[in-house]
């Protein structure tokens, strides 16, 4: 297990794979029923100044969800450029959780302090 960002989400995740061109992760992040629990991307983003907004330059490979009484759960297959971090913010309905977020790198995911 990752950790918890807030009440009512739980992350979890494998060692991410450092490949020549992407790094891979599985991540699962669970919401309690009635958490109100959702995420935003933090990056990596990639502005090339000919667009209005940045690209996100996280790619979801897969992406499966599944709910139970007592839960749903994301289970996502991401890809990112090796050099960069990729991250999650989580928010939630019934309570703050902005802090801590999800960070990703080539040696592994953990829950940090800020993006």
């Amino acid at each position: 297990m990752i950790g918890s960002p807030c009440a009512g989400v739980v992350v979890r995740g494998e060692p991410p794979h450092r490949g020549s061109s992407v790094t891979r992760a599985t991540l699962v992040v669970e919401w309690e029923i009635g958490s109100g629990g959702g995420f935003d991307w933090s990056g990596p983003y990639y502005d090339d100044g000919r667009n209005e907004s940045p690209l996100l330059e996280v790619n979801v490979a897969d992406w499966r969800i599944e709910t139970t009484a007592a839960a749903t759960r994301h289970i996502f297959e991401i890809e990112w450029p090796p050099f960069l971090d990729a991250g999650m913010i989580f928010r939630s309905d019934v309570g703050a959780c902005a802090l801590p977020a999800l960070l990703c790198s080539s040696s592994g995911c953990a829950l940090q302090a800020s993006p």
